[in-house]
Protein backbone atom coordinates (compact mmCIF):
# COMPACT_ATOMS: atom_id res chain seq x y z
CA UNK A 1 0.00 0.00 0.00
CA UNK A 2 2.82 2.66 0.96
CA UNK A 3 4.67 1.90 -2.54
CA UNK A 4 1.25 2.91 -4.24
CA UNK A 5 0.80 5.37 -2.63
CA UNK A 6 4.94 6.99 -3.62
CA UNK A 7 4.12 5.81 -6.78
CA UNK A 8 1.06 7.91 -7.25
CA UNK A 9 3.07 10.77 -5.53
CA UNK A 10 5.83 10.37 -7.86
CA UNK A 11 3.47 10.72 -10.76
CA UNK A 12 1.98 14.07 -9.05
CA UNK A 13 5.00 15.24 -9.01
CA UNK A 14 6.11 14.78 -12.35
CA UNK A 15 2.75 16.43 -13.48
CA UNK A 16 3.57 19.25 -11.07
CA UNK A 17 6.83 19.88 -12.20
CA UNK A 18 5.59 19.65 -16.02
CA UNK A 19 2.84 21.98 -15.44
CA UNK A 20 4.83 24.56 -13.64
CA UNK A 21 7.29 24.62 -16.12
CA UNK A 22 5.24 25.08 -18.98
CA UNK A 23 3.26 27.82 -16.98
CA UNK A 24 6.34 29.41 -16.50
CA UNK A 25 7.70 29.20 -20.12
CA UNK A 26 4.30 30.89 -21.40
CA UNK A 27 4.99 33.94 -19.44
CA UNK A 28 7.61 34.70 -21.37
CA UNK A 29 6.12 34.01 -24.49
CA UNK A 30 3.32 36.17 -23.19
CA UNK A 31 5.41 39.10 -23.07
CA UNK A 32 7.47 38.17 -26.47
CA UNK A 33 10.89 37.92 -24.61
CA UNK A 34 13.02 34.37 -24.54
CA UNK A 35 12.30 31.77 -22.69
CA UNK A 36 14.98 30.26 -20.22
CA UNK A 37 16.56 27.27 -21.74
CA UNK A 38 16.95 23.53 -20.60
CA UNK A 39 18.63 20.51 -22.52
CA UNK A 40 19.08 22.54 -25.50
CA UNK A 41 15.40 23.35 -25.60
CA UNK A 42 12.86 26.47 -24.36
CA UNK A 43 11.50 25.63 -20.62
CA UNK A 44 8.32 24.65 -20.85
CA UNK A 45 8.99 22.36 -24.18
CA UNK A 46 10.89 20.50 -21.59
CA UNK A 47 7.42 20.60 -18.99
CA UNK A 48 5.18 19.78 -22.51
CA UNK A 49 7.77 16.57 -22.88
CA UNK A 50 7.38 15.38 -19.46
CA UNK A 51 3.52 16.11 -19.60
CA UNK A 52 2.87 14.28 -22.33
CA UNK A 53 5.64 11.26 -21.49
CA UNK A 54 3.80 11.27 -18.26
CA UNK A 55 0.53 11.26 -19.65
CA UNK A 56 1.18 8.57 -22.23
CA UNK A 57 2.24 6.12 -19.27
CA UNK A 58 -0.94 6.63 -17.68
CA UNK A 59 -3.37 6.46 -20.19
CA UNK A 60 -1.79 3.33 -21.52
CA UNK A 61 -2.56 1.84 -17.67
CA UNK A 62 -5.73 2.86 -17.67
CA UNK A 63 -6.54 1.23 -21.09
CA UNK A 64 -4.69 -1.89 -19.81
CA UNK A 65 -7.54 -1.90 -16.93
CA UNK A 66 -10.53 -1.12 -19.45
CA UNK A 67 -13.14 -4.01 -20.20
CA UNK A 68 -13.63 -1.63 -23.63
CA UNK A 69 -12.90 1.47 -25.29
CA UNK A 70 -15.78 3.16 -24.36
CA UNK A 71 -15.30 2.68 -20.30
CA UNK A 72 -11.82 3.54 -21.28
CA UNK A 73 -13.15 7.23 -22.62
CA UNK A 74 -15.72 7.52 -20.28
CA UNK A 75 -13.02 7.58 -17.69
CA UNK A 76 -10.43 9.84 -19.92
CA UNK A 77 -13.08 12.45 -20.08
CA UNK A 78 -14.72 11.66 -16.79
CA UNK A 79 -11.16 12.94 -15.44
CA UNK A 80 -10.01 15.76 -17.90
CA UNK A 81 -13.64 17.68 -18.25
CA UNK A 82 -14.68 18.76 -14.93
CA UNK A 83 -10.89 20.26 -13.92
CA UNK A 84 -11.02 21.46 -17.58
CA UNK A 85 -14.66 23.29 -16.65
CA UNK A 86 -13.62 24.37 -12.99
CA UNK A 87 -10.23 25.91 -14.20
CA UNK A 88 -12.16 27.84 -16.86
CA UNK A 89 -15.07 29.07 -14.80
CA UNK A 90 -11.85 30.29 -11.82
CA UNK A 91 -10.25 32.01 -14.71
CA UNK A 92 -12.67 33.98 -16.14
CA UNK A 93 -14.32 34.93 -12.25
CA UNK A 94 -10.94 36.31 -11.45
CA UNK A 95 -10.34 38.27 -14.47
CA UNK A 96 -13.73 39.53 -14.61
CA UNK A 97 -13.07 42.48 -12.06
CA UNK A 98 -10.10 43.89 -14.97
CA UNK A 99 -12.56 43.80 -17.87
CA UNK A 100 -12.30 47.22 -19.76
CA UNK A 101 -15.36 46.34 -21.57
CA UNK A 102 -19.16 46.41 -20.19
CA UNK A 103 -19.82 43.36 -17.70
CA UNK A 104 -22.46 41.99 -20.32
CA UNK A 105 -19.97 41.94 -23.54
CA UNK A 106 -17.18 40.55 -21.55
CA UNK A 107 -19.60 37.71 -20.32
CA UNK A 108 -21.15 36.61 -23.35
CA UNK A 109 -17.16 36.56 -24.48
CA UNK A 110 -16.40 34.28 -22.06
CA UNK A 111 -18.90 32.28 -22.36
CA UNK A 112 -17.90 31.75 -26.15
CA UNK A 113 -14.54 31.13 -25.04
CA UNK A 114 -15.26 28.52 -22.32
CA UNK A 115 -17.77 27.07 -25.02
CA UNK A 116 -14.98 26.62 -27.61
CA UNK A 117 -12.17 25.52 -24.99
CA UNK A 118 -14.67 22.26 -23.81
CA UNK A 119 -15.15 21.47 -27.33
CA UNK A 120 -11.17 21.43 -27.92
CA UNK A 121 -11.70 23.83 -30.85
CA UNK A 122 -8.86 26.68 -29.69
CA UNK A 123 -9.90 29.88 -28.90
CA UNK A 124 -6.84 32.47 -27.29
CA UNK A 125 -8.75 36.25 -25.80
CA UNK A 126 -11.78 37.12 -24.01
CA UNK A 127 -12.49 40.81 -24.41
CA UNK A 128 -11.43 43.80 -22.29
CA UNK A 129 -8.57 41.49 -20.92
CA UNK A 130 -4.59 41.97 -20.78
CA UNK A 131 -5.14 44.38 -24.12
CA UNK A 132 -2.29 45.92 -23.55
CA UNK A 133 0.16 43.49 -22.97
CA UNK A 134 3.29 42.50 -25.90
CA UNK A 135 0.65 39.46 -26.80
CA UNK A 136 -2.16 41.18 -26.70
CA UNK A 137 -5.46 39.40 -25.66
CA UNK A 138 -4.08 36.33 -24.94
CA UNK A 139 -5.31 34.55 -21.79
CA UNK A 140 -4.39 30.71 -21.77
CA UNK A 141 -1.86 30.41 -25.11
CA UNK A 142 -0.78 26.61 -23.28
CA UNK A 143 -4.42 25.26 -24.06
CA UNK A 144 -4.06 25.45 -27.84
CA UNK A 145 -2.35 21.68 -27.15
CA UNK A 146 -5.94 20.42 -25.79
CA UNK A 147 -7.15 19.62 -28.95
CA UNK A 148 -4.19 17.47 -29.97
CA UNK A 149 -4.04 15.65 -26.53
CA UNK A 150 -7.53 15.01 -27.05
CA UNK A 151 -7.36 13.39 -30.61
CA UNK A 152 -4.57 10.91 -28.87
CA UNK A 153 -7.25 9.53 -26.40
CA UNK A 154 -9.66 9.02 -29.40
CA UNK A 155 -6.94 7.34 -31.84
CA UNK A 156 -4.82 5.30 -29.13
CA UNK A 157 -7.46 2.70 -28.23
CA UNK A 158 -8.44 2.39 -31.86
CA UNK A 159 -4.61 1.46 -32.39
CA UNK A 160 -3.82 -0.53 -29.25
CA UNK A 161 -6.74 -2.00 -27.77
CA UNK A 162 -7.00 -4.99 -29.17
CA UNK A 163 -3.07 -6.42 -28.40
CA UNK A 164 -3.48 -4.11 -24.88
CA UNK A 165 -3.15 -7.85 -23.44
CA UNK A 166 -0.26 -9.63 -25.60
CA UNK A 167 2.92 -7.00 -23.95
CA UNK A 168 5.35 -7.88 -26.71
CA UNK A 169 3.36 -7.12 -30.06
CA UNK A 170 1.83 -3.65 -27.67
CA UNK A 171 5.70 -2.76 -27.36
CA UNK A 172 6.28 -2.73 -30.77
CA UNK A 173 3.37 -1.14 -32.16
CA UNK A 174 4.11 1.64 -29.25
CA UNK A 175 8.13 1.54 -31.25
CA UNK A 176 6.31 2.05 -34.06
CA UNK A 177 4.09 4.64 -33.33
CA UNK A 178 6.82 6.58 -31.73
CA UNK A 179 9.07 6.13 -34.76
CA UNK A 180 6.41 7.16 -37.28
CA UNK A 181 5.19 10.41 -35.34
CA UNK A 182 8.58 11.84 -35.02
CA UNK A 183 10.13 11.38 -37.89
CA UNK A 184 7.32 13.13 -39.79
CA UNK A 185 7.84 16.05 -37.23
CA UNK A 186 11.49 16.10 -37.96
CA UNK A 187 11.87 15.51 -41.05
CA UNK A 188 8.60 16.21 -43.31
CA UNK A 189 8.86 19.29 -44.64
CA UNK A 190 5.31 20.02 -44.67
CA UNK A 191 5.08 19.62 -40.55
CA UNK A 192 8.21 21.02 -40.04
CA UNK A 193 7.76 24.50 -41.36
CA UNK A 194 4.19 24.50 -39.76
CA UNK A 195 4.86 25.13 -36.02
CA UNK A 196 1.32 23.60 -34.66
CA UNK A 197 1.42 20.75 -36.61
CA UNK A 198 5.23 19.92 -35.48
CA UNK A 199 4.08 19.94 -31.98
CA UNK A 200 0.99 17.85 -32.64
CA UNK A 201 3.50 15.43 -33.74
CA UNK A 202 5.88 15.97 -31.19
CA UNK A 203 3.21 15.36 -28.71
CA UNK A 204 1.87 12.46 -30.36
CA UNK A 205 5.83 10.65 -30.09
CA UNK A 206 6.00 11.89 -26.66
CA UNK A 207 2.74 10.28 -25.39
CA UNK A 208 3.71 6.72 -27.45
CA UNK A 209 7.29 7.05 -25.62
CA UNK A 210 5.13 6.87 -22.38
CA UNK A 211 3.50 4.23 -23.94
CA UNK A 212 6.90 2.25 -24.74
CA UNK A 213 7.92 2.21 -21.04
CA UNK A 214 4.41 0.95 -20.04
CA UNK A 215 4.58 -2.02 -22.28
CA UNK A 216 8.16 -2.32 -21.29
CA UNK A 217 7.78 -2.42 -17.19
CA UNK A 218 4.60 -5.06 -18.14
CA UNK A 219 7.02 -7.80 -19.78
CA UNK A 220 9.31 -7.10 -16.93
CA UNK A 221 6.72 -7.56 -13.95
CA UNK A 222 6.06 -10.44 -12.73
CA UNK A 223 2.28 -9.82 -10.33
CA UNK A 224 0.88 -8.65 -13.15
CA UNK A 225 1.48 -4.07 -12.20
CA UNK A 226 3.95 -2.02 -13.85
CA UNK A 227 6.69 -1.64 -11.64
CA UNK A 228 7.23 2.06 -12.96
CA UNK A 229 10.94 1.16 -12.77
CA UNK A 230 11.78 2.21 -16.36
CA UNK A 231 10.07 5.35 -16.76
CA UNK A 232 12.31 8.02 -15.12
CA UNK A 233 14.95 6.28 -17.71
CA UNK A 234 13.25 6.61 -20.19
CA UNK A 235 12.18 10.19 -19.68
CA UNK A 236 16.10 10.83 -19.84
CA UNK A 237 16.18 8.89 -23.00
CA UNK A 238 14.04 11.74 -24.64
CA UNK A 239 15.49 14.16 -23.22
CA UNK A 240 18.63 13.42 -24.97
CA UNK A 241 16.64 12.20 -28.39
CA UNK A 242 15.13 15.83 -28.41
CA UNK A 243 18.66 17.55 -27.26
CA UNK A 244 20.26 15.35 -30.42
CA UNK A 245 17.38 16.45 -32.73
Amino acid sequence: MKSKVNKNNNFALLHIAGAMMVTWGHSFALLQIGAPGLYGDVVHGIGLYILMCVSGYLVMKSLERSDGIIQFYQKRFGRLYPSLLLSLLLMVLVLAPNATVSFSKYMTSAVYYIKHQLAFSFVDGIAGVFRHNPLAGSVAPSLWSLSYEVLFYLLMPVLLFAFRKNKKVLLAESVVIYVLFLVCAVWAPAIRTLKVAYWAFQQVADCAFGNIFFSWDMLESNSGEPSEKNLQTGMGCMFHVHTAL
